[in-house]
């Protein structure tokens, strides 16, 4: 029978829904314009490889859609902003010794630690909302891939 294609609620009501061919038509589709390929000006340049490595991961699961730029966006910012706080902490130790207005010293936690723990949480949610987590993926119907998953590499 030729003619429109069931909806994803309409399979499920019917009973014939199947997890591995009833995927959201956004998703099964894999529709997305170049321009969520290119890298935004805007962003610092050294976050260009997060950007690369998240678009190349969602075009593989066919996942890349026009609504996910500022997702994507948020979630380059998330790790750009995690180098530096691994950066801070790096450079000035997990605590600051620091003088008073006395002159007296005293010992203080880095602050890029309490940065570091609430981006490291945004990270995991962004990732989980565009499917990057083996979980996520499971859980909007991404088929599992055979390759490596290099964002793992970065964590």
């Amino acid at each position: 029978m030729k003619g429109r294609k069931k909806t994803v609620e309409q399979h499920k009501q019917d009973g014939t829904f199947r997890k591995d061919r009833h995927l959201p038509d956004l998703i099964q589709a894999g529709r997305h314009s170049d321009a969520v390929e290119v890298y935004p000006e805007d962003l610092p340049p050294e976050a260009s490889k997060y950007w690369y490595l998240i678009v190349s991961n969602m075009k593989i699961a066919k996942s890349l859609n026009d609504e996910d730029l500022t997702m994507i966006r948020s979630l380059v910012m998330c790790y750009h902003l995690q180098d530096q706080c691994f950066k801070n902490i790096s450079e000035n130790g997990l605590q600051l010794i620091l003088t008073n207005s006395k002159g007296a010293e005293y010992v203080q936690r880095n602050p890029a630690l309490e940065s570091l723990d609430a981006v490291q949480k945004r990270i995991i949610l962004f990732s989980k909302h565009l499917g990057l987590s083996p979980l996520a993926r499971t859980d909007i119907g991404v088929s599992k891939s055979d390759k490596k998953d290099p964002l793992l590499d970065l964590i």
